[in-house]
């Protein structure tokens, strides 16, 4: 994804490096109901690929209550030396 430098979307943004990391589909799949539903969300990502989904979703609109929802991802592992040049 792409964002520009003075969105509103993004209100921190922190790398020290370029990583690549494959997910399944059919895990993050789960997620869309809540991450439709949230408030705020946050991604990290650690130097193994381990992905966490924070999500912020209100419980109680009138006393503005919140509760907070965490998904993990394990990347899909890819050996690149044992793929074939078919």
């Amino acid at each position: 994804m792409e964002y520009p430098k003075d969105t509103d979307i993004i209100e921190s943004f922190q790398c020290e490096k370029t990583q690549i990391n494959m997910y399944k589909l059919s895990a993050i799949l789960p997620s869309l109901k809540a991450l439709q539903s949230s408030k705020k969300t946050a991604l990290r990502m650690n130097e193994r690929g381990l992905l966490s989904m924070q999500l912020m979703i209100e419980s109680d609109p009138i006393n503005q209550k919140v509760s907070f929802v965490e998904y993990l991802y394990l990347p899909v592992e890819v050996n690149i030396n044992s793929q074939s040049t078919q």
